[in-house]
């Protein structure tokens, strides 16, 4: 369907669920940052109205809720970027928002490029459940570096 017409009564509303037919697509600046974790828009080729930056301390991340048809491994596709000169990394896991069990966590590394502008997409497998699940990309202690996230697709 391309369009949907509704006629509401004065103060009424009406909801609408929009399920992509592809795989679905998530900006990150519109998740909920922690820490150091910030919105900016100024090193060019990101999509949407920009992306997150400041993942460069423990405790800076981003949280998306990304929703899968069925429980089990999946390919998140994280366009990112990382101009530090050498190799930066960080921790992914994924919460389910209704009990707080983490079906999965994986570690996202990042190869250095020579400027902030260079996006490239790296993939992580992640075990999601079923329908919504909360995916943080975060510094840990165990990590290194700093990078920049544009979006997230859930293949």
């Amino acid at each position: 369907m391309a369009a949907w017409t509704v006629v509401l009564a004065p103060h009424a509303c009406s909801l609408v669920k929009v399920t992509p037919t592809g795989p679905a697509t998530y900006q990150a600046e519109v998740g909920a940052w922690t820490g150091t974790a910030r919105f900016e828009n100024t090193a060019s080729g990101y999509t949407g109205l920009g992306y997150v930056t400041g993942l460069d301390a423990p405790g800076a991340g981003v949280t998306v809720t990304v929703s899968a048809k069925k429980a089990g491994r999946h390919t998140l596709a994280c366009r990112v970027a990382n101009a530090t000169g050498s190799v930066s990394s960080l921790t992914v896991t994924a919460t389910d928002p209704d009990d707080g069990h983490h079906p999965g966590t994986t570690t996202l590394t990042v190869p250095g490029a020579t400027s902030w502008t260079t996006w490239r997409t790296v993939k992580v497998d992640i075990d999601l459940g079923e329908g919504d699940t909360m995916v943080t990309l975060a510094q840990t202690a165990a990590d290194r570096g700093s990078v920049n996230i544009d979006q997230l697709t859930l293949a």
